[in-house]
């Protein structure tokens, strides 16, 4: 957990615009936070309305070199990503990411419209990536990353 989780939160107002705004502020301390990262603009938004509405705390990137560089600048809690993105090779998004000292232990969703065969082994480095499969429902979605929240969180933060 974050440490900032441990902490106390006490708000004393007399006014309700400032409780209200307080209250939003605390509530984004607490938010997960994810990394979509497609270059199909209709899947990304529609994902990250979903988790959005889900109560987590959501970017997006339309590239392999932009989300790099979203994940460094974030640090999400997870990384939802196509296997097959534009702007930098999948294998080279993936190699970089494995060597970067703060992105390497977050977990990945992929997704792709392709299928589940063993081909698709390669993608999976770590037991904590999951794979989704375009199209997929809000149930799935929320499935694997309660999943992987409920399983990798408490060692994401500390390795961090």
């Amino acid at each position: 957990m974050r440490i900032c989780q441990y902490l106390p939160i006490v708000i004393f107002y007399t006014d309700q615009a400032h409780l209200s705004f307080s209250i939003k502020r605390v509530v984004l301390v607490f938010m997960k936070k994810i990394l979509i990262i497609d270059d199909n603009r209709d899947v990304r938004e529609n994902t990250a309305e979903l988790l959005e509405l889900n109560h987590f705390e959501v970017f997006t990137a339309d590239t392999g070199h932009r989300g790099y560089e979203a994940a460094k600048k974030h640090l999400p809690d997870i990384i939802m990503c196509d296997i097959i993105i534009s702007g930098i090779n999948e294998n080279d998004f993936l190699s970089r990411s494995m060597a970067h000292q703060l992105i390497k232990n977050i977990p990945f969703i992929f997704f792709s419209n392709g299928s589940t065969d063993t081909s698709l082994q390669k993608y999976f480095p770590n037991s904590n990536q999951k794979y989704l499969k375009k199209p997929f429902a809000e149930e799935d979605l929320m499935q694997a990353v309660n999943n992987i929240l409920h399983n990798y969180s408490d060692n994401l933060d500390i390795q961090r």
